[in-house]
């Protein structure tokens, strides 16, 4: 886990990183966003306060304001997910806001992780 990450401690390390959503829960907890307005109870409408279930449920069904379907298995490269960790997607640059700005930041969700999360997209995105 990159060192700027949030310790998390209910994730299976044994298989993250790793293409599966386990990745994508690690990645929503550990990086900067995970204690903010912004995805955590704030102002965004990506939520991810959510148990596994939950979590997983609501990303499949959402579609982003600006960006599309969050997860998008016919076409992964185009899911707002791996956009917007990538950036920038529609007028929002890339995420984490503010925190990640160029390649290398310790903010950023490197980019073997979402490579990681790209090909979990490809798998059909599988719980």
């Amino acid at each position: 886990m990159p060192e700027a990450w949030i310790p998390v401690t209910d994730i299976d390390y044994s298989i993250v990183p790793g293409p599966n959503f386990e990745t994508v829960r690690l990645m929503f907890k550990a990086t900067p966003c995970s204690g903010s307005n912004c995805h955590f109870g704030g102002r965004n409408h990506l939520q991810v306060d959510k148990t596994a279930d939950q979590l997983y449920s609501y990303m499949l069904k959402l579609t982003t304001l600006q960006c599309g379907k969050l997860i998008d298995t016919a076409h992964p490269a185009e899911s707002a997910l791996v956009k917007y960790l990538r950036g920038p997607c529609g007028g929002l640059e890339r995420m984490p806001y503010f925190t990640c700005v160029e390649d290398g930041d310790p903010a950023c969700v490197p980019e073997y992780y979402i490579q990681f999360i790209e090909q979990w997209i490809t798998n059909g995105a599988p719980r």
